[in-house]
This record gives structure tokens, C-alpha cells and sequence, in this order.
């Protein structure tokens, strides 16, 4: 499981990152609000950012769409590569509205944004396929019993007729 998440206030953000699988990836980080610098959308591949610009359609079309932020370390000033807010893809739609909220914060409209993003399994997804599962063995164990009686053949008046 994967979170990764970017809180900002009025005066500064936090950006955390949580991974089980690499746990050399988790981090907590405090940095001013001047020093988020950009966010953008992006292509992904395995939680890596991968550069569109020399792809065939057929290979773009593989990758993922996710969105990711860069900021300016706060202890040495300079700029970090660009931090991709998710390891899979969250479809086209979720990073456009993302990028859109955290623009309208860098640009001062708004004084709060609040991101998060997960992969992993879901609880509700596992309760789900359990479910589906007792049902489908309910369904055939009940089914079973249930089988319409065959209906006796009618002979035909026609062959009744001959062996007179």
C-alpha cells in the first residue's frame, strides 16, 4: 500500500509519503509556501515519470496519468525533481482537477488544499469479492434442488393409429 499526500495551509505544506513495499521511500516534509514551485501533469509507468515527448502513439497509450508537484528542499534551497502524487494511474480526470486546485493555490486564490492519494487494496474491494463469492456458492447450492421435474414425452397419435 502507497499513500502519498500534500496538505497546505496559509503559510507552509506538508508532503508525506508512506510506502510498505519501500519503506526507503517514506518521507515528512515541511516546507514554506513560496517554495512549492510547480505542479504539472504527468505520465507514469511503475511510479516512475516517463518523458512523452519522443513516444510513438502505441507507447504513450501504455502509460498512466497521474500529476506530480516540485518543490525547493527547504534546508538546501535548491529544486527537487518532480514528485509524482501516485504509483498507478488515476485516470485522466483526477490529475486535471489536482493540478487545477493546487495552481489556484500557488496563484493565491485559495489558502488550503488537501491531496491525497493511495494505492494498495481497498477493504470494501475484498469485502466485495467475499460477498460475491458466498453468493455465487449459495446460488449453485440452491440451484440444485430447485430443478424443474422433466416433462413425460407425449407419443404421438399417429403412431397409436399404425399398430392398430
Amino acid at each position: 500500500t502507497n499513500w502519498r499526500e500534500l496538505n497546505c495551509d496559509a503559510e507552509a505544506c506538508t508532503l508525506s509519503i508512506s510506502s510498505t513495499e519501500k519503506p526507503s521511500e517514506n518521507m515528512n516534509l515541511r516546507f514554506a509556501r513560496h517554495e512549492l514551485i510547480k505542479v504539472e501533469s504527468v505520465r507514469v509507468r511503475n511510479g516512475k515519470i516517463r518523458d512523452t515527448s519522443n513516444m510513438r502513439r502505441k507507447q504513450t497509450r501504455k502509460l498512466g496519468y497521474s500529476y506530480a508537484v516540485t518543490y525547493k528542499d527547504p534546508q538546501t534551497g535548491e529544486t527537487q525533481e518532480p514528485v509524482a502524487m501516485s504509483v498507478s494511474s488515476i485516470g485522466r480526470k483526477r490529475p486535471r482537477i489536482a493540478v487545477k486546485e493546487i495552481q489556484e493555490y500557488l496563484d493565491g486564490e485559495t489558502s488550503l488544499v488537501k491531496m491525497r492519494e493511495s494505492s494498495g487494496f481497498d477493504w470494501r474491494g475484498l469485502l466485495c469479492i467475499i460477498f460475491g463469492i458466498f453468493s455465487l456458492l449459495f446460488c449453485a447450492l440452491l440451484g440444485q434442488f430447485n430443478d424443474p421435474k422433466p416433462k413425460p414425452k407425449k407419443r404421438s397419435i399417429t403412431k397409436k393409429r399404425s399398430t392398430l
